[in-house]
């Protein structure tokens, strides 16, 4: 099976279809690309998806982990394959840490492709977060609800199914507690593409899309 060791012991597991320039998928496991995109885009590009520290197949190593861990493992991920720059796509979790290895790698992204994240946590965001990381630990459902607007005791229900794997629930959360670039995404220089559907948990871009170049 497939694995690369990334900032010193961290093991990813991923999975590479195609051929062409390198297409990196990422946001939690690698297994929702297979079944879409991978078959589409390794028609025209090499395409990557791994697992994420903590998620599927690869390690979960002990202690907090920040975004900027989590970039170092993307940036570890294209060196232990001898990729110097690729296109790097994220959604939800993904698209932050596209981000961040955007600010923090800055040259070895040819594009990103960001979806269905946020740039930063408001207030609202950081409780809505705190809340989830207290119900995985319990034991109970997460992302039963989305975060509230100001004056509400609790946001709508979610559209997708509770999820009831609250290790994953806390792992995600980890390095988005503290997520915040707004005052550093003028310094990226790669072309980028931003879809943002997933409501408010940082700001009221619901629905937006833009392009950058």
């Amino acid at each position: 099976m497939p694995r690369v060791t990334v900032d010193g012991d961290v093991e990813l597991y991923y999975e590479s279809l195609g051929e062409g320039t390198p297409l990196v998928f990422q946001a939690h496991d690698h297994t929702p690309w297979l079944f879409l995109q991978a078959p589409v885009f390794s028609q025209r590009y090499r395409v990557l998806a791994y697992d994420r520290r903590g998620t599927g197949r690869s390690a979960s190593p002990a202690g907090e982990w920040t975004a900027a861990d989590l970039a170092r493992d993307l940036a570890g991920f294209l060196d232990a394959l001898g990729i110097a720059r690729a296109i790097v796509a994220g959604s939800s979790l993904g698209g932050v840490v596209t981000a961040q290895f955007a600010l923090d790698h800055p040259g070895r992204a040819l594009a990103l492709v960001i979806g269905h994240t946020v740039p930063y946590l408001d207030d609202a965001g950081r409780a809505w977060v705190a809340a989830q990381v207290a119900d995985a630990r319990a034991g109970r459902p997460v992302v039963a609800r989305q975060p509230a607007d100001a004056g509400a005791t609790e946001g709508p229900p979610t559209t997708i199914r509770r999820s009831r794997r609250p290790r994953s629930a806390v792992w995600c959360s980890r390095p988005a507690r503290a997520w915040g670039a707004r005052a550093r995404t003028s310094r990226a220089r790669s072309p980028c593409f931003a879809i943002t559907t997933c409501g408010r948990a940082g700001a009221s871009t619901r629905g937006s899309t833009s392009r950058r170049s």
